[in-house]
């Protein structure tokens, strides 16, 4: 199984000419459709769900009074995009199976594309990129087919999303490909792919063209435009600035946190009480319904340090897009406790099944590192990448006293960036001469890398947190 990632989809489009039968429907000077439409797409920008479906729904009827099924379906599709930015895997993935179920049963071989674009989401999500870049290659072939122009933009930014990562040239091409069609065939929609390009330039490290992109936003957006990705380009304007807490604070997903995180080389962010939420079920596919009550006992000696008490399966706080969990304690030992799965049918602990990783049960599967920092503290670090990696997700139910002692833990930090090439031994061999300093993640000096998180401070004063197994 593996992890659902969070990524902002953009709306599907209708809005050009349209023949129905012998009509053509011209929605560009449709002053209905396009009120409709704004309504909408208003309410999907601010993920407002309140104002979105009683729009959606209006701007559906009129689409269907129309005769417009192509446009219905459409705007049919903007509803699963709607349930996937909000993180509603399973609904979307039910709603997705209906439309194609219909587009079959009524022989709407042109409009079927619509479907293999919905599994491309479903497998973006599900983090099978090849096949998702085949959906969503063969969603593009179909609308050329079918000249649906004015919807290929949003497509383009699919395989965007897709290929940021791995191919970041690929990627900028399909965006400027994506702005040279919309200029042409569906305007409205340049604003907002200019976002996401702008997003992109934060992502991809380029600070010039980030700010520049950043400084047009704020001028669309006093002139009354909106994009979807208006909040994301916020959150790391902030970051560029350096106010790294009010980006956090502001951010609303894991995956902004981190690249917030990644681009200002702060590296980690306190384990908070919000943080711990009740949800609908216990893997990845589990959507969240609201925070949980929650445990947090940092610098006292306790037997429960975070989270529930009763370990029950749905609650947690899901780690998914961290690399590690970092805990300092002075005293005892940390139980840690991960991804408990739902009681099975007739068990006698209606709290949940049996917990698959507890810590330091398994700890010689190799899940956490511990080191004596020689100051009286210990820092276990946790592997939380290699948990994504084999179970899809990584939710932690609890922290309590190993061995139903008490333990004192001073701090819990969730890590992002850390690990990989650029913090390896192998690429710090070559740099240690030129090293000021080495120290422990509590400030101690010490005189070489020691397993756990190092930080490394060179000649130029400059530092770096390393990662070593």
């Amino acid at each position: 199984m593996r992890r659902f990632r969070h990524t902002i989809i953009i709306l599907l489009a209708l809005l050009g000419s349209v023949t129905i039968g012998a009509q053509t429907v011209d929605y560009q000077n449709d002053q209905t459709y396009i009120r409709l439409r704004k309504d909408m797409t208003r309410g999907f920008n601010e993920a407002d769900s309140a104002s979105f479906y009683p729009a959606l729904q209006a701007l559906q009827d009129y689409l269907l009074e129309k005769n417009d099924l192509h446009g219905y379906y459409t705007q049919r599709c903007n509803e699963i995009i709607f349930l996937m930015n909000r993180q509603k895997i399973f609904e979307a993935y039910k709603r997705a199976r209906e439309m194609s179920m219909e587009l079959r049963e009524k022989q709407l071989d042109k409009e079927m594309y619509m479907a293999y674009n919905m599994l491309g989401h479903i497998y973006r999500y599900c983090g099978n990129k090849e096949s998702a870049r085949r959906c969503f290659r063969d969603v593009i072939s179909r609308m050329e087919q079918a000249g649906y122009y004015e919807s290929m933009p949003p497509i383009y930014m699919n395989i965007v999303n897709v290929e940021i990562n791995e191919n970041p040239e690929e990627a900028m091409r399909l965006l400027e490909k994506a702005i040279e069609i919309a200029r042409q065939y569906s305007p409205e929609r340049v604003f907002d792919i200019e976002a996401r390009r702008t997003a992109a330039y934060y992502e991809l490290g380029d600070t010039a063209a980030f700010n520049e992109g950043y400084a047009a936003y704020k001028v669309g957006e006093a002139d009354g435009r909106t994009s979807v990705h208006g909040r994301q380009l916020e959150v790391y304007n902030l970051a560029m600035q350096g106010k790294v807490d009010e980006a956090i604070e502001l951010a609303q997903n894991m995956k902004e946190v981190k690249s917030v995180l990644l681009l200002t080389e702060g590296g980690y962010v306190d384990l908070k009480q919000e943080d711990f939420y009740t949800w609908t079920g216990w893997d990845a596919t589990a959507e969240k319904v609201n925070q949980a009550g929650c445990a947090f006992a940092l610098n006292q000696n306790t037997q429960m340090v975070y989270g529930d008490a009763n370990v029950m399966y749905n609650n947690f706080a899901d780690l998914s897009a961290a690399d590690v969990l970092v805990l300092v304690a002075t005293t005892g030992t940390p139980r840690l406790l991960f991804n408990r799965p739902e009681p099975a049918p007739g068990a006698e602990d209606s709290h949940g099944g049996a917990i698959p990783v507890e810590l330091p049960r398994d700890e010689g599967q190799g899940w956490w590192t511990v080191t004596d920092n020689g100051d009286g503290t210990k820092t276990y670090v946790v592997d939380v990448k290699r948990m994504v990696e084999e179970y899809g997700y990584c939710h932690l139910n609890a922290v309590k006293g190993a061995n139903w002692a008490d333990t004192n833990v001073t701090s819990m930090q969730v890590g992002y960036g850390i690990g990989g090439e650029d913090s390896s031994i192998a690429t710090l061999s070559s740099d240690k001469k030129a090293a000021a300093g080495i120290y422990t993640i509590t400030g101690a000096k010490v005189n070489q890398l020691s397993r756990g998180i190092n930080i490394i401070v060179d000649q130029n004063g400059q530092s770096r947190k390393v990662f070593v197994k």
